[in-house]
């Protein structure tokens, strides 16, 4: 995980980028800053996938519209925001992913995604350089996701719908719920033999395996909003 702080005056710009995926963000660009932040980001060997902006500036000469030209990345910002080039607007609604499936049930094919999505609300305190993750206003709301698994894939039907059950039923209690994980111990040893394995790792696996694996690892997921 890198969290890199650059700061010009009383700019305060920051490129957040995950090393196992090798995606990054950049928050609050300046212009005058954009060969050092396209020098960090390849320094340690990421792509910057979006460019945002948590305000309107008048501060500082904002790089978003730039980069985004130059790289092709989408500019985001919240969605109460009357900015005109606005590509991706979130808010309440964003997701954390839960409990990462890595699994190769068939030659050619390999699963990798989380198992479980959850509703936050995702807020960002450009002064003090924090991010804070919590429940969305109408809830967390968390629900097991399998479309990614073929029907011959997934657990029987009965043992998949408790499933669903038990992880809706722990609510905005997410983190370190014994509910919520017996139910990703549950669901990965329902999967091909019976010989998958859970940790609560937070380190995301980096292979697929013909023995299903699931890696707590949580991740923050923007998706655009489909409600």
């Amino acid at each position: 995980m890198l969290f890199e702080q650059v700061a010009t005056g009383g700019c305060r710009s920051y490129v957040i980028g995950c090393t196992h995926s090798c995606a990054a963000a950049l928050i609050d660009p300046e212009l005058s800053q954009i060969d050092r932040y396209l020098a960090l980001a390849a320094h340690h060997g990421l792509r910057i996938r979006h460019v945002i902006d948590t305000h309107t500036h008048a501060d500082h000469f904002s790089a978003t519209r730039e980069l985004a030209r130059r790289l092709e990345v989408p500019i985001t910002m919240h969605q109460t925001s009357t900015a005109p080039f606005v590509d991706m607007r979130v808010g309440d609604g964003e997701s954390i992913a839960l409990g990462q499936l890595r699994w190769a049930p068939k030659p050619g094919v390999a699963v990798n995604r989380h198992l479980v999505a959850v509703q936050t609300s995702i807020e960002f305190d450009a002064q003090r350089g924090v991010i804070t993750v919590g429940p969305a206003a109408e809830g967390a709301k968390p629900r097991l996701e399998e479309d990614m698994l073929e029907l011959d894939e997934r657990p029987a039907p009965d043992v998949l719908t408790a499933l669903e059950l038990q992880v809706a039923q722990c609510d905005d209690d997410i983190w370190h719920n014994e509910q919520m994980v017996g139910a990703l111990k549950a669901f990965v040893h329902s999967l091909g033999a019976g010989d998958g394995s859970y940790t609560d790792d937070l380190v995301p696996l980096d292979a697929a395996t013909a023995v299903p694996r699931v890696h707590w690892a949580p991740a923050v997921i923007v998706r655009h909003r489909t409600e």
